[in-house]
């Protein structure tokens, strides 16, 4: 077992990608390094789609994200916002024609690559797992204090009146 496989045993990774999209490559990379994947596909009828999808986001160490070279899902940039938001590792896989996200790319590892370049793909997720874990800090979410103006604000706004 590698150093790089023995970080990836036990973490949970999110997997969003077209409906329809052939992933068994990926899945196969995926597996050969013990990794437990959560689809949102898998999702049963009747539950809140949205609320367990951020569940099942907050959950991962790694969101990946998969793209279409024909057209982009809305689903896929907001599962990818959601990750960033929540300040998850993401790797997006984007075939060289696909059209790039609206978003910045620097809360992300971003592969020009198909979905079946199993090779480069491992690749990533081994140089993604070498990397120390980022903590996140969970004061971001929390509202600050604000200071205010001081006495120089009342004086501008007396200057108005």
């Amino acid at each position: 077992m590698t150093v790089a496989t023995t970080n990836l045993v036990h973490r949970k990774y999110f997997l969003s990608a077209p409906m329809g999209m052939d992933l068994s490559k990926l899945r196969r990379v995926l597996k050969s390094r013990g990794v437990d994947v959560a689809v949102p596909h898998t999702l049963t009828a009747g539950t809140d789609w949205a609320d367990e999808i951020q569940a099942q986001i907050a959950q991962a160490s790694i969101v990946i994200g998969v793209l279409s070279a024909k057209d982009s899902s809305q689903w896929i940039l907001f599962e990818l916002g959601l990750a960033a938001a929540l300040g998850r590792r993401i790797l997006l896989i984007a075939p060289p024609g696909a059209e790039r996200p609206a978003f910045s790319s620097r809360h992300m590892i971003v592969l020009r690559v198909s979905p079946d370049n199993e090779e480069a793909i491992g690749f990533a997720l081994d140089q993604i797992l070498a990397a120390p874990d980022k903590k996140i800090d969970d004061n971001s979410r929390r509202p600050r204090k604000l200071r205010g103006l001081g006495a120089a604000a009342d004086q501008l706004s007396d200057m108005l009146e």
